[in-house]
């Protein structure tokens, strides 16, 4: 009987773990593979690493803009159909800072707070100011 509950677990643990994917994607290929539509934006007024729902204040404009990376270091903006001001598209570069903690978009730095292939959350750097913006963003 004990040997027969010991197949049993045995079985089912093997089962178990053959339906999971372990498969753990790099910081470039969980950038690069999707296009990115940003969520909510705003200044982290309490300073908890974190944007509050009263904390975010994206404009109605801002909410159909997507931002695509692509593998060589160049990107793709487009503002969609809610136009936010003149420029609707725009190219850029970017590349990984800091062993993949930060992102640096056309010479502009960002921590990355998550990155996931759900979300991308990011905290924009400035030098000399203390309350930090963050974009999340989330895949189209």
């Amino acid at each position: 009987m004990k040997l027969l509950k010991a197949i049993a677990i045995s079985l089912s643990t093997l089962l178990i773990g053959c339906q999971e994917d372990n498969t753990v994607s790099s910081p470039i290929e969980l950038l690069t593979s999707k296009v990115w539509k940003l969520e909510a934006y705003g200044t982290d007024l309490n300073m908890d690493n974190n944007l509050d729902v009263e904390e975010d204040v994206i404009m109605e404009c801002q909410k159909d803009n997507t931002y695509a990376f692509f593998s060589d270091g160049t990107g793709h903006y487009s503002d969609n159909i809610s136009l936010c001001g003149d420029e609707d598209e725009n190219s850029f570069n970017w590349n990984f800072l800091n062993d993949n903690t930060s992102l640096e978009i056309a010479f502009e730095k960002f921590s990355i707070i998550r990155l996931t292939e759900h979300e991308l959350v990011l905290r924009h750097d400035l030098q000399g100011v203390i309350k930090k913006t963050f974009l999340r963003y989330t895949p189209r």
